[in-house]
């Protein structure tokens, strides 16, 4: 009788297991090809978004309590006019540009680890993370000068790597 049962069990679960794929299976061909428009749609715009913003650099930091209290208050006021800041709240990029180009952007980076600095050079995103250097900086003095220099060292690194040095 429990063979019985199972075989019955099983006989419907790969019934009802192969309706449900023959009933996927259009809607799958009437939704896959939307959703890859949609995706080389985006993909377009990002590579736009890329090329129109050349040579632009951005430092990206995160809500950690003690980093951003210092970032806000002491890196910022100082470092160039020409970088643009991104704030990282979470998984929610904030800046001036579209989050949805900055998100990208970051999932994108090369070098985990934040604070980051990013260049756009040549319709491509160059970064380099700050992460070690800057809490080794933040543990032994603070100094804002050694901070902001890390930062246009890194600017200078990027504009090696983009011209091949």
């Amino acid at each position: 009788m429990k063979d019985i049962l199972g075989k019955i069990k099983l006989t419907f679960g790969i019934t009802f297991g192969i309706i449900i794929f023959i009933v996927l299976i259009p809607i799958l061909l009437i939704v896959l090809p939307f959703l890859t428009f949609q995706n080389r749609k985006f993909d377009k715009e990002y590579q736009e978004f890329l090329n129109n913003n050349n040579g632009r650099k951005f430092f990206c930091y995160t809500s950690r309590k003690y980093v951003c209290d210092f970032v806000e208050n002491s890196i910022l006021p100082s470092i160039d006019d020409d970088i643009n800041v991104i704030f990282l709240y979470g998984k929610i990029p904030k800046s001036n540009f579209p989050e949805r180009f900055i998100s990208r952007m970051l999932y994108r980076i090369d070098n985990i680890g934040f604070p980051n600095i990013m260049k756009i050079v040549d319709g491509k995103v160059i970064d380099i993370s700050l992460k070690k250097e800057f809490y080794k900086e933040l543990n032994k003095d603070a100094e804002i000068a050694k901070i902001t220099n890390l930062i246009t060292l890194g600017f200078q690194i990027i504009d090696d790597k983009k011209n091949g040095l």
